[in-house]
């Protein structure tokens, strides 16, 4: 019988730390701020979709927090993701 070796849909935010290249606290950070793509809550758990990760790393998936709902403000001042580039300018480190 062989394994199936699809990649998970959904992935422990320390495995999205890793593939964003960032620490776990800093992904934990973004969880808290709202503003980790993809990110998703079961039964008190965080995941994150990895294809929406994947996708806004590779710079398709947009500004930090426009995979969240539409009433969520951007807040350049707050960002969590230093070094991205939002909405035409680079943010603050």
């Amino acid at each position: 019988m062989t394994g199936d070796r699809r990649p998970k849909p959904l992935i422990a935010v320390s495995e999205a730390a890793y593939l964003a290249g960032v620490s776990r606290s800093v992904a934990y950070q973004w969880v808290r701020a709202g503003c980790m793509p993809g990110h998703v809550e079961l039964n008190g758990r965080h995941y994150v979709k990895r294809q929406v990760l994947l996708a806004w790393l590779a710079g398709d998936g947009g500004s930090p927090g426009d995979h969240i709902a539409s009433e969520w403000v951007y807040d350049s001042e707050r960002d969590p993701v230093v070094g991205k580039t939002v909405a035409g300018r680079e943010s603050r480190a």
